[in-house]
């Protein structure tokens, strides 16, 4: 998107952004939200909730609500890490527009 669909008051005169953090922005903000999303039925069931982990085996309880409490933090921590590197993407290619010299 060509300086983030605001010509008056921003300019790329490479007209490029920078796709890696881009790519890199939409996949963590993705994964956060798809994490979040997927520990939120756990914490919710509070007491009665039971994860099944590949090295540990069955957690039930209290241990279980905790687990699907630190995946919705850890979720919504990549999801703003990620919407981040998306806002960076832009950023880096903007210059000040004060310092611009019309010709």
């Amino acid at each position: 998107m060509y300086v983030d669909n605001d010509p008056i008051n921003k300019v790329d005169p490479s007209g490029h952004l920078d796709w890696a953090k881009f790519i890199a922005g939409t996949g963590l903000a993705a994964g956060g939200v798809s994490l979040a999303a997927a520990s939120a039925p756990v914490a919710a069931a509070g007491a009665t909730a039971t994860v099944t982990l590949p090295v540990v085996g069955q957690v039930t309880g209290p241990a279980a609500a905790v687990l699907g409490y630190a995946g919705i933090v850890a979720g919504l921590g990549s999801l703003y890490e990620g919407l981040g590197l998306i806002d960076d993407a832009f950023k880096d290619k903007r210059e000040d527009p004060t310092t611009l010299v019309c010709k």
